[in-house]
């Protein structure tokens, strides 16, 4: 597919690189120091650890950095953006997380593991269109996924 691609604009591979898979490896996120929120969905869902890129996305999100993470598909690239949400929620209980999708089918995949994480967090939460005409009586308010 690639070499395709390459020779319809006429463009030439110079070098390749092809690295070797590995064993994932799990880390502890306890020295984390996150929300309690963040830690009750981290323990429910992943009692042996995440994985190192997870971790290290993780860190930079709370020093407020911006984060680019390229790994293959289902290698968990959407958690580190889910604990960014609840730790932006459980220090600003007036913040609102938007999410949105480019695509309808994804969109409506990453909703079930938003609401998902966001039960196992324990963060109440409202999802969909209607949103707006609902009201929210926790202390927590809502945020919503928006899809295109």
């Amino acid at each position: 597919m690639v070499e395709k691609f390459m020779q319809a604009k006429n463009w030439n591979i110079i070098e390749r690189l092809t690295l070797p898979g590995r064993e994932g490896q799990y880390f502890s996120a306890n020295d984390l120091h996150l929300s309690r929120e963040s830690i009750s969905f981290l323990d429910s869902s992943f009692p042996t650890g995440i994985y190192l890129h997870q971790k290290e996305a993780i860190k930079s999100s709370l020093k407020g950095e911006n984060i680019c993470i390229t790994t293959g598909t289902a290698s968990g690239k959407s958690l580190p953006f889910y604990v960014a949400a609840m730790e932006k929620l459980a220090a600003d209980p007036k913040a609102r997380v938007i999410v949105v999708y480019p695509l309808k089918s994804l969109g409506r995949e990453q909703e079930e593991r938003w609401i998902k994480a966001f039960d196992k967090a324990n963060i109440p939460h409202m999802w969909g269109e209607s949103m707006a005409r609902r009201q929210c009586t926790h202390v927590w308010t809502f945020y919503a996924i928006v899809r295109c």
